[in-house]
């Protein structure tokens, strides 16, 4: 019997495949290569955001395993595309030269017609022909099976309607940017204006140049794409995350609340790190005073799942590690109690992994070099083998670690490659305060 692909091999092919789809677009239409964000991150988080609600929602109306359903769509991804590739060849869609904000009139057309029109505007033909073609080629694949004929075609409906609802995200930006400044949208250009008040002083368009290398000129339009990613991206995480509790190990009873829990804080030195970005957000705030808007929260959102994935990352390996004392001093632990297997355990950091990675991507490359920082730490003093000091090692790998948890919630905030006035005391106070609170838990027996 022939193993699927692993959910970490599923999702890099779907990217890398969409890469390539992006580029042999351009090649085949004769048009410009699309922007390193566009190609590399906007158009593989829609068509990841798009098939994870196919699977959501006809796993939901039909009853169908969810990995079965995932696997169908990474069979029939390649041909998904290759339907886009086709239909862009045709120049009838919009290329990528037409805005992709509609109003809402146009929004209601391009979902009811399963995104033929609105022609020169709207979602590029690539991305909304490889999202038409995968919801067709699973149903198509399903009704092999024997699914009754209208219960499939609601199911497909359902889903098409979901995922085009999350293609628009560029729409309900605009919208939401509408209300809150009292604008009125009767045709594209006025969403654009709408995006263009909404993405003001944001975490996106602040020393945007420096921060995401981009070029000068486009500040708009490079402020739209990352906070249409991140958006994208978020919802990725929450459909991921509801997907996996539907499928093993996680589905087993009691397997995702030992997980959840043994992520919270039981002792001060475990409350630390949470404290120390806490703090250098503060620090940050109070030495550049930025104004915040929605789009600002959306970036704390992605500054959070960054966080949680690489405590989660921390928590999980070191489990790995210590699996064997785990058994005599914490039997209640997922892994000593038996209620997940170490390989599985490992797949999920290999997961959690690239989220951590993608969230502080998103965020500018000080962000990303912080969260860089935080793996090569832990990495570095991991490799290091050297019994006498066991203890010192370690206790120098979590100072470092509060160190610049600090640092990154400072440039978080201050928005810049510079770090915040008096941010390196700060995060120096917070790792030496490690020290103090380790021996208090020590006697504390935690």
């Amino acid at each position: 019997m022939k193993k699927n692909p692993s959910t970490l091999a599923s999702l890099g092919l779907l990217w890398s495949s969409v890469i390539l789809a992006s580029f042999l677009n351009s090649v085949l239409t004769g048009t410009a290569l699309p922007t390193f964000l566009i190609a590399v991150i906007l158009r593989p988080l829609f068509l990841i955001v798009f098939a994870l609600c196919i699977v959501l929602v006809i796993g939901l109306v039909l009853h169908v395993r969810v990995d079965e359903l995932w696997t169908k769509v990474i069979k029939v991804l390649p041909a998904a595309l290759l339907i886009g590739l086709l239909l862009s060849l045709t120049g009838i869609w919009n290329d990528g030269s037409g805005t992709t904000a509609l109003p809402l009139k146009d929004a209601g057309v391009f979902i009811l017609t399963l995104g033929i029109f609105p022609l020169k505007a709207g979602l590029e033909i690539l991305v909304r022909g490889a999202s038409v073609g995968l919801v067709v080629l699973v149903a198509l694949n399903l009704y092999r099976q024997h699914f009754k004929l209208m219960r499939l075609v609601v199911a497909s409906v359902l889903a098409w309607v979901a995922g085009s609802v999350c293609l628009l995200v560029q729409t309900w930006l605009a919208y939401f940017s509408a209300a809150a400044n009292h604008l009125t949208i009767m045709h594209s250009q006025d969403a654009v204006q709408a995006l263009g008040w909404l993405h003001m002083n944001t975490q996106w368009t602040n020393y945007q140049a420096d921060r995401f290398f981009t070029g000068v000129g486009k500040q708009l339009e490079t402020g739209i794409v990352l906070s249409s990613s991140s958006i994208l991206f978020l919802l990725a995480c929450a459909f991921g995350l509801l997907l996996l509790s539907k499928v093993q190990p996680y589905a087993r009873s009691g397997v995702a609340k030992a997980l959840i829990r043994r992520l919270l804080p039981a002792s001060y030195v475990q409350a630390l790190p949470v404290v120390a970005l806490v703090g250098g957000l503060v620090a940050g705030w109070s030495s550049a005073r930025w104004s915040w808007s929605a789009l600002d929260y959306v970036a704390l959102a992605l500054l959070l799942v960054a966080f949680i994935a690489w405590s989660s990352i921390r928590t999980y390996c070191d489990d790995l590690k210590n699996i064997r004392r785990d058994e005599e001093k914490f039997p209640n632990r997922p892994l000593p109690a038996g209620l997940i297997r170490p390989d599985e355990l490992t797949d999920l950091c290999r997961i959690l992994l690239p989220v951590m990675l993608v969230a502080s991507f998103l965020l500018g490359w000080p962000v990303f070099l912080a969260a860089l920082a935080l793996l090569a730490v832990d990495y570095t003093f991991s490799a290091i083998r050297f019994q006498p000091a066991e203890k010192v090692i370690a206790f120098a790998k979590n100072m470092l670690f509060i160190a610049l948890l600090v640092v990154l919630g400072g440039i978080f905030v201050t928005r810049t490659a510079f770090l915040p006035k008096g941010c390196i005391g700060l995060a120096l106070g917070f790792a030496l305060l490690y020290l103090p609170l380790k021996k208090l838990d020590l006697r504390r027996g935690s």
